[in-house]
């Protein structure tokens, strides 16, 4: 009750909190290419969805596709920064020109994370956690595979990739990497619930004991 009447006595104190929220989704974004060459830290390509993950599930639609939305915004505006040399230099556009057609082409990319995220929410099953994170594995994969095939399509900054410099790419002739998207999405979508849930804290250490 004083929380809420504590709230309630700011002005715009919530509008001020979910801006604060998608700064930080933003910033998260900025840190998921650092798993790519040539930085090569695929943990940070990992926590960083995890942080994604972790914030959509408690947040409403239209919240879950403004998040998806920063996120994507950080996510590709770092990851495909250099688009803005290739207009400029092969497209003949000022540098001026060449940053709005790069802010609206990250705009386009952004919108794949952000309609993950809304669906997910859409589709979540709140009563059960494992199924959610297998969704949500899913949802992240089928968007990668729309990114890389409509309109041309522009198959770069798989989260998958990020494994390739792991032991798990022994798997990748298996997998394939939309195989490895999936994989990468499900550990970091069970991050968080392995970091909340002490009945999933000791199944894991079983696994890891045994």
């Amino acid at each position: 009750m004083k929380q809420t009447a504590l709230a309630n006595s700011i002005p715009f104190a919530s509008i001020r909190v979910g801006y604060l929220n998608y700064l930080v989704i933003f910033i998260a974004g900025l840190c998921a290419p650092l798993g790519f060459a040539p930085f090569h830290m695929p943990g940070l390509m990992i926590l960083s969805l995890a942080f994604l993950y972790a914030n959509l599930n408690n947040c409403s639609r239209k919240q879950s596709f403004y998040l998806g939305f920063f996120y994507g915004i950080g996510y590709f505006g770092f990851g495909v920064s250099w688009v803005i040399v290739s207009i400029h230099d092969y497209g003949q556009l000022n540098y001026v020109l060449s940053a709005l057609v790069t802010l609206i082409f990250v705009m386009y990319l952004a919108l794949f994370p952000a309609l993950t995220a809304y669906f997910f929410k859409v589709l979540e099953f709140k009563q059960h956690k494992f199924r959610s994170i297998i969704l949500f594995s899913v949802l992240w994969c089928i968007s990668e595979y729309l990114r890389a095939t409509l309109f041309g399509g522009f198959p770069w900054l798989f989260v998958g990739t990020t494994l390739i410099d792991t032991p798990i790419r022994y798997l990748t002739p298996l997998l394939g990497i939309y195989g490895l998207s999936l994989l990468c999405a499900f550990v970091s979508a069970f991050l968080p619930q392995v970091v909340h849930d002490n009945s999933t804290k000791r199944y894991v250490y079983a696994i890891i004991l045994s």
